[in-house]
């Protein structure tokens, strides 16, 4: 080991000692482009001069003019090296992260968590299982990124990280920390930079910068790191939060040390999910420890705010539209703040979101999943704009597992504790698909959901599970937006970097999220309507029923106020229903909830999409849920159906067998998704 590595004119690393911090030697050249020598361009001039020009965009230092030169002929070539390395840095300033599906945590430079690709709308297919558990002691499959060349990064835990193709599913590498002392932990995928450059944090006290085939390029140590890497704006520096309680700035070529920045005491476990994002000035902002802080470029302080204290894990940010606000999660709490160190509103959840960070729709709606099986939807104003129960409410890890990842139509997808990989509208509420993994992820809350480019969803499922899920061929058969760069932020102002100005960003919005057609496709589907007055809900047809077993109740509902209630006590069999008129050779999708407080003896509620013919004959029964006991609460019931050619109806039943005690249903939703 050896302190504060640089390259020496030759390209290769020496040592500086005396220097803050330590990295690894690389003692080996480092290639360069054909173009670049000693890290400055070069263009040849006949057979023995050449014109050179430094690397370094923003701050062109060296321009050689060989002897003999014409001045026309220099004066010319030398505008158009300007050009170009202006035309770089411009890049690099607006662009730090590569133009892939997922190239850092929470997809882009504002980590909210918007994926600028179409998701799967109807339940999606396997694609591919990676499994692989047996290179490390202690592999936690805990979240996916996406580099070039069909590349898939997982973050393994104690593993490291593994580069798997992303069409076969099959390893390319695995790159593992070595052994310090501390745990070999990595939480995130790389950051990857625009030039391919991965960067990665570990909880053995390093950070390091690998090329894109897993090869180490350099290392810094720092101190027990759980958190992404950052880079900054113009590209040339990445910054991090360490558990000792410093914010470090390095080099983000050579990994060695521009400067660091005391926060306070060091506290295991709080620098966790702390990514820094930047105003247009370059900026600083980031939480830790009960504050959210500034810090100009230079490593000088230019506000902290004290927070609430409801716990010491301070999450986030993710960052508004218009870059105005920063919203962070403490705990149980979404705390939004503004660019001058003023908190604008805190919410306090049902339960805690540990671990997890918000993501933000184009329109500004804030998302957030907590451990009481809830997604919360905020306005920017900090009102609530709807939550939703999807899955039944857990202890530390239970409940909304995962981030929640936001794709270009609107479509929230996120992993339950219950297993199941979750898609739901976040204009209708409505459960799309659901898809089961028959898995059980007992590790940490905050698993990292990735989107690619063709619609695969990459979800960790478990410890030891990733499943890469495609959309179905008729799904996938409608055009995929293009690509929106993941860093779109245009300076508005060059304000100088001091503790007043509050300097904004605009953003360039992805594509407008394309509406589903045909919303809507049940009459009275929250079961509130009773316009008859008869105590059953209108547009629901009892089949078999005695008077007074199909009734609209308002002691158990999921939401609204009343739901549909069946009953009996004598083990009766019967069944309500609604028929939908639908157009042949199209795909709809189900979901609802169904709750069963109470029974007295085996009996089989079943709630079901028929598809029948213009004739009234059945061709299909798709069962959304099959439920033969108590639910200890509401469960949901989801399916997705394709009409046939001679089907032009789809019957939505409940049907009960056998049935001695009480059946519950509410928020049924019929979609039709192509």
């Amino acid at each position: 080991m050896c302190p504060y590595v640089r390259r020496d004119a030759g390209a290769h690393c020496t040592c500086l000692q005396g220097r803050l911090g330590s990295c690894r030697k690389v003692n080996r050249s480092v290639p360069s482009p054909p173009d670049w020598r000693n890290d400055a361009l070069c263009w040849r001039h006949g057979s023995s001069s050449r014109i050179c020009m430094s690397r370094n965009a923003m701050n062109v230092k060296s321009i050689f003019f060989p002897r003999g030169l014409v001045l026309g002929v220099a004066i010319l070539v030398v505008a158009s090296l300007f050009a170009v390395v202006l035309t770089w840095g411009a890049q690099a300033a607006t662009n730090p992260l590569a133009s892939t599906a997922w190239p850092t945590y929470g997809q882009n430079v504002r980590h909210d968590g918007r994926s600028p690709y179409r998701g799967p709308l109807q339940l999606p297919s396997v694609k591919w299982t990676f499994t692989r558990a047996n290179d490390h002691w202690g592999t936690d499959h805990r979240g996916t990124g996406i580099g070039a060349n069909n590349t898939v990064y997982l973050a393994a835990g104690m593993a490291g990280i593994y580069a798997i193709d992303s069409n076969s599913g099959q390893m390319k590498w695995l790159f593992s920390a070595p052994n310090t002392g501390h745990e070999t932990w990595v939480e995130f995928p790389p950051t990857i930079a625009a030039d391919g450059t991965l960067y990665i944090t570990s909880e053995n006290d390093y950070i390091y910068a690998l090329d894109p085939n897993g090869k180490e390029l350099w290392s810094f140590r720092a101190n027990h790191l759980h958190t992404p890497v950052s880079i900054s704006p113009d590209g040339s520096s990445i910054h991090f939060v360490s558990e000792d309680g410093y914010l470090f700035a390095l080099n983000r070529r050579d990994g060695t040390l521009k400067w660091r920045y005391r926060l306070g005491y060091g506290a295991y476990g709080t620098g966790r999910r702390i990514p820094v994002v930047y105003d247009t000035a370059g900026n600083l902002y980031f939480g830790w420890v009960e504050a959210v802080w500034s810090l100009t470029p230079s490593g000088q302080k230019r506000w902290s705010l004290p927070i609430q204290n409801r716990g010491k894990y301070v999450v986030g940010p993710a960052v508004s539209n218009d870059g105005n606000t920063l919203y962070f999660v403490n705990a149980d709490a979404l705390l939004a703040v503004t660019l001058d160190g003023k908190q604008k509103w805190q919410q306090v959840l049902g339960r805690s979101a540990f671990d997890r960070t918000p993501a933000i729709a184009s329109d500004g709606t804030v998302y957030i999943g907590a451990e009481d099986g809830f997604v919360y939807a905020f306005n920017p104003n900090g009102t609530l704009k709807w939550k939703q129960q999807y899955l039944p409410a857990g202890g530390w890890g239970g409940g909304v597992k995962s981030n929640i990842l936001l794709d270009v139509q609107g479509i929230l997808y996120f992993y339950g504790k219950d297993g199941y990989v979750y898609a739901v509208s976040s204009q209708t509420k409505q459960v799309l698909w659901r898809y089961n993994s028959a898995q059980n992820d007992p590790s940490y809350p905050g698993i990292q959901l990735s989107l690619d480019a063709d619609g695969t969803l990459y979800v960790p499922v478990n410890q030891r599970m990733t499943l890469a899920l495609a959309r179905s061929p008729m799904d996938a058969a409608t055009a995929t937006p293009t690509l929106t760069p993941t860093s779109t932020f245009t300076p508005t102002s060059t304000a100088t970097p001091t503790r007043t100005p509050t300097p904004t960003w605009t953003f360039t919005p992805t594509a407008t999220p394309e509406v589903l057609s045909g919303l809507g496709l049940l009459s009275n589907s929250g079961f509130e309507e009773d316009v008859e007055g008869n105590g059953e809900p209108d547009n629901w047809i009892a089949s078999g029923a005695n008077p007074g077993q199909i009734a609209r109740s308002d002691r158990q509902h999921y939401e609204g106020s009343s739901s549909l209630l069946a009953s009996s006590t004598q083990r009766d069999s019967f069944a309500v229903y609604q028929d939908v008129s639908v157009r042949p050779g199209e795909s709809y999708s189900f979901s609802g909830w169904i709750n069963v407080p109470t029974s007295s003896a085996w009996f089989r509620a079943s709630v079901q999409i028929l598809s029948l013919t213009s004739s009234g004959h059945v061709v299909t029964t798709t069962n959304a849920r099959v439920q033969s006991g108590t639910t200890h609460g509401w469960v949901p019931a989801t399916a997705g159906v394709t009409a046939t050619l001679d089907v032009t109806t789809l019957r939505v039943q409940l049907k009960l067998e056998m049935l001695s005690g009480e059946v519950y249903v509410d928020g049924f939703s019929l979609v039709r998704t192509r």
